[in-house]
């Protein structure tokens, strides 16, 4: 393998060494950030944490999150970290974005998975932009249809990241997405195309089809 850069991320440290936590009853994880409830209460009383010195994903929209976790429960509600899912975007070109777990990490947790795979010169927006550099792949759980992750490394994946973000809140099943009318052409059509390869895929023997779910009322 040859580069002409090469650049090493070693990750980011909590700078609390100065803030007497001991002595306010303030605990640590094993991995030395400070411990959080769900609602990001710390071990001493009357005192919070939230973003990255709490353990949070260390993206700026995660610490904005933590904060109106905190806003709401400040105001006698009870807002919760637990089960949030949370994107993120390397802005570098094209972008790379990411949600949920990998494949790697799915089929740890022993689940069946299917999985949908297309160049991004498959999507029509990138042809009339001549922009088709990248991949676009989803990860399905394939015993419930839900969509369990999903990395695009393409035009404007950041932007389209955010579909599937949605889609998973509503736990819609991977079907949803697929026969969904979006605007043409858009980036965000890809995803039409990412889930009939899943469909490809499947109706070559990993695994069949399952039929459209419709909502109710």
């Amino acid at each position: 393998m040859r580069g002409e850069e090469l650049l090493v991320a070693t990750g980011r440290a909590p700078v609390i060494a100065d803030l007497g936590l001991a002595s306010a009853g303030v605990d640590l994880t094993d991995r030395g950030f400070i411990w959080v409830d769900d609602h990001l209460r710390t071990t001493a009383g009357h005192v919070w944490a939230a973003g990255d010195v709490a353990g949070s994903p260390q993206f700026t929209h995660a610490s904005w999150h933590d904060f109106r976790i905190l806003k709401a429960n400040f105001d006698h509600g009870e807002a919760v970290t637990r089960g949030r899912i949370v994107p993120y975007t390397v802005f570098i070109t094209p972008e790379l974005a990411r949600v949920g777990i990998t494949e790697a990490q799915a089929r740890a947790q022993g689940r069946n998975v299917a999985i949908g795979k297309i160049p991004v010169s498959a999507i029509p927006r990138a042809k009339t932009l001549h922009d088709t550099t990248g991949t676009w792949k989803a990860i399905v759980d394939a015993d419930t249809d839900l969509i369990l992750g999903g990395a695009l490394l393409g035009h404007n994946a950041g932007e389209v990241i955010s579909t599937l973000q949605m889609a998973m809140l509503g736990a819609l099943p991977y079907q949803q997405v697929r026969d969904a009318p979006f605007t043409h052409p858009t980036m965000g059509e890809g995803l039409n195309l990412l889930f009939d390869a899943l469909d490809d895929q499947r109706q070559q023997g990993h695994g069949k089809t399952s039929p459209v779910q419709t909502p109710s009322g």
